[in-house]
């Protein structure tokens, strides 16, 4: 009796299974703030997202206290993930008290004191309410003399110091960014280049490691800062590439720190153990950024007394000839 066999089809008829996975991202515009400014909170790597706390994506709003806010994003397939981010609220300082000006009331060419008090804190004087530019800067409870042609109110600014902050940015293969937090005019910024590649056929020898660089910079609250960090140097066995550089810029391509990345080690077989390594530097492999921040917060208060320039008086107290 003959047996049965069956045969399968032939060619196999393919089918492809896509598990799709996004990766989202949690950011903030500024970050921390002080206590009534506004921030943006924007998701990223997916198609849609909804925040938690009553956010709307990319939408500002003033946070009343510090909070942690989750997102969740849909890519377009329906698939589903969260992030989340601290915005940290810094509350203002204390509003300047007592307020003064002495004396008040001045005839043409006198000078005044004025003088803010708020312990610990820095006092600054405008003669606008909100915005321009400070016509000068001292510490609390120290006079600051004034000659002014004309009545003028006198507007005291308490400037308090708020919790820093520091941020390290690691190889990722493009561009990422840093927006300067509220009350933040410096910040202290490090910068890494990356290791050359090394070699492990016929001789041994390490990459040149990259160059560190520092300095303080000044900036603007709320500017967009760029980074981007070298990778390590390429190695295939016998030959190695050199290690890319780091550079920190601002709008417009305007570079603030730049270090360079180290040289890739040389194959000499003649030569081995001579003079194949990089030159020194810091050990690194991939390059790195890092920056601190202390920021400044503040409360104002109008002057108590306006400082009156009494033209009539000066013109009848000039001698008759």
């Amino acid at each position: 009796m003959a047996g049965s066999v069956t045969c399968p089809s032939n060619p196999r008829v393919p089918v492809t299974v896509t598990v799709s996975s996004p990766t989202v991202t949690a950011s903030a515009s500024v970050n921390p703030l002080c206590e009534g400014s506004s921030t943006i909170l924007t998701g990223g790597g997916a198609v849609s997202y909804i925040w938690t706390g009553g956010v709307t994506d990319g939408v500002s709003f003033a946070p009343l206290a510090t909070n942690t806010y989750t997102v969740t994003g849909t890519d377009g397939v329906g698939c589903t993930a969260t992030s989340s981010i601290t915005v940290t609220v810094n509350p203002l300082s204390p509003t300047p008290s007592p307020v003064t000006a002495t004396p008040s009331v001045i005839c043409v060419g006198g000078n005044s004191d004025l003088n803010a008090v708020s312990v610990g804190n820095t006092i600054n004087w405008y003669t606008v309410p909100s915005g321009g530019v400070a016509i000068g800067t001292v510490p609390s409870g120290t006079n600051l003399n004034v000659t002014p042609a004309v009545t003028t109110t006198y507007y005291a600014e308490t400037q308090g110091g708020a919790p820093g902050g520091s941020q390290t940015f690691n190889y990722t293969g493009s561009i990422q960014t840093f927006t300067v937090p509220a009350g933040v005019t410096s910040i202290t910024m490090e910068a890494r280049g990356a290791q050359g590649g090394s070699i492990n056929v016929n001789c041994v020898a390490s990459g040149g490691l990259g160059a560190r660089m520092i300095g303080d910079v000044a900036v603007t609250p709320g500017e967009v800062i760029s980074v981007l960090v070298g990778q390590q140097g390429f190695t295939n066995g016998a030959d190695a590439g050199g290690g890319g550089g780091s550079f920190v810029v601002r709008t417009g391509n305007i570079p603030l720190v730049v270090a360079g990345g180290g040289g890739g080690a040389s194959n000499n077989i003649g030569n081995c153990g001579v003079n194949l390594a990089g030159g020194p530097g810091l050990t690194t492999l991939d390059g790195g950024a890092e920056w601190q921040w202390y920021g400044q917060v503040e409360s104002t208060a109008t002057a108590v007394e306006q400082i009156l320039a009494l033209v009539a008086v000066a013109v009848v107290s000039s001698p008759m000839v």
